[in-house]
């Protein structure tokens, strides 16, 4: 499985203190993402020339740094080993993407288990992880046979979907806006009646189950699409109600732009910040 970042987190990617993998490749390309270096499946190098003093052209061999410090990224296309970051580890350069086992990330859990406390564990972030369902279902599986409570963050916008719910203790997933124009709009390569279908299952088949809605004006700010929302929304409280006995826990998440950086280091332009139109 493709990593492109691991970290703690405390209460915000399931209850309790979790350990999260960061999984790398993402079918959706919001603006407003903030992990784009998530949205790739390959590796990437990030590059913050400000952390450097001085401008680090010695750490690039194919001469993809300027004296000024520029970075010419048709240059690191061909590069494979990515040296700036694998071998002169300039503080300049991050390498966003390495492969790791499923057994890997078992025996990194295990490691860190004494710190989960009583209801922590290891959650699964991305990017989206259902893109790499079989190394997921993999270390679902070897985290269960260890007692290790596990959580999957996702788009629910792919076809792998319906195979992680059930196999975790923990289902998180978007819902961004019902009209099909506005998400394939503004999160690309996803279909609307796929993620709505996907969602439905999960509300009557995942005992644990929360359902995030990110607040983005642009998207989902109108009054006709928070009705479609909120309608979307209590049928699959209904559902979830009749077929579980369960009530649905929903979430909203305020639109913010802490990413903005990464996509300068990315050489990406950032675009969300600009958008005053709610369509």
């Amino acid at each position: 499985m493709i990593i492109f970042s691991k970290g703690w987190s405390t209460d915000l990617d399931g209850p309790g203190q979790r350990l999260v993998f960061y999984m790398k490749g993402c079918n959706m390309r919001c603006s407003w993402c903030a992990n784009p270096e998530s949205i790739s499946p390959y590796p990437q190098i990030l590059y913050y020339p400000q952390r450097s003093p001085l401008p680090p052209s010695y750490a690039c061999q194919h001469g993809a740094i300027s004296e000024d410090g520029r970075l010419d990224r048709s240059k690191c296309t061909s590069c494979l080993d990515r040296g700036c970051a694998t071998i002169f580890r300039n503080p300049a350069f991050e390498l966003s993407g390495a492969e790791m086992r499923p057994e890997d990330l078992l025996e990194l859990s295990l490691e860190a288990k004494r710190f989960f406390g009583k209801d922590g564990g290891v959650t699964f972030g991305g990017g989206e992880p259902t893109l790499q369902s079989d190394d997921l279902l993999t270390a679902l599986g070897l985290l269960k046979q260890k007692g290790i409570h596990s959580a999957v963050e996702s788009n629910a916008s792919t076809k792998s979907y319906s195979k992680i719910i059930g196999n975790c203790d923990l289902l998180i997933s978007d819902l961004k806006a019902v009209t099909a124009s506005k998400l394939k709009k503004h999160a690309s390569f996803a279909k609307s009646s796929l993620i709505l279908e996907n969602l439905m299952d999960a509300a009557v088949r995942q005992d644990s189950f929360i359902l995030r809605i990110p607040i983005v004006p642009f998207l989902n700010g109108s009054k006709s699409e928070s009705t479609k929302i909120r309608n979307f929304v209590e049928l699959m409280r209904a559902m979830r109600k009749k077929e579980l006995g369960k009530p649905l826990i929903v979430e909203e998440i305020k639109l913010h732009h802490y990413g903005k950086p990464k996509y300068l280091a990315l050489g990406l332009e950032y675009t969300a910040d600009t958008r005053q139109e709610t369509i």
